[in-house]
């Protein structure tokens, strides 16, 4: 219970008169910074995993069976 400073003879509960939580705030402000670093880390590792992927499935290809034959 605190005071109201314009009647000091009226109680108020202290959930009207208080401040925001800076602390909660902060923690909350953190948990998000690293949900959010946590999925780019995630997602940088799957792009490089594609990207890796993608180029031996492409040398591959490129460099498929040549046929005695063809060559000569």
């Amino acid at each position: 219970m605190r005071y109201d400073p314009a009647n000091v003879g009226e109680v108020l509960p202290a959930a009207v008169v208080a401040h925001p939580s800076y602390a909660r705030l902060t923690a909350v402000t953190a948990e998000g910074a690293g949900i959010a670093a946590a999925g780019l880390a995630a997602g940088a590792w799957w792009w490089r995993r594609e990207r890796r992927r993608r180029s031996r499935h492409t040398a591959l290809i490129c460099a498929g069976p040549v046929s005695p034959a063809v060559g000569g």
